[in-house]
């Protein structure tokens, strides 16, 4: 999951901020570098981030909260 989140290196290293070709290398936090640095849209950018935060955070809790469910912890008693 983490991973996923982290390619803005390897895409903008192909791509750069146009995304070529044919934007298929434009991830999102490319588009975010792009409106910032190359748009000059400081405040569009923050709000890109904002709202990718929010995704992190959302994914985030629920993986939390979903945990007790699929991870097995080795002091507990296993039902057989």
């Amino acid at each position: 999951m983490i991973g996923s989140f982290q390619v803005f290196t390897s895409a903008f290293v192909i791509g750069g901020t146009t995304g070529r070709p044919l934007e298929s290398t434009l991830m999102y936090m490319v588009l975010i570098y792009r409106h910032a640095f190359r748009y000059f849209k400081m405040g569009y950018a923050s709000a890109l981030a904002v709202l990718l935060f929010l995704a992190i955070l959302i994914v985030t809790v629920t993986i939390f909260r979903t945990a007790r469910l699929w991870v097995f912890q080795e002091d507990e008693e296993q039902a057989a």
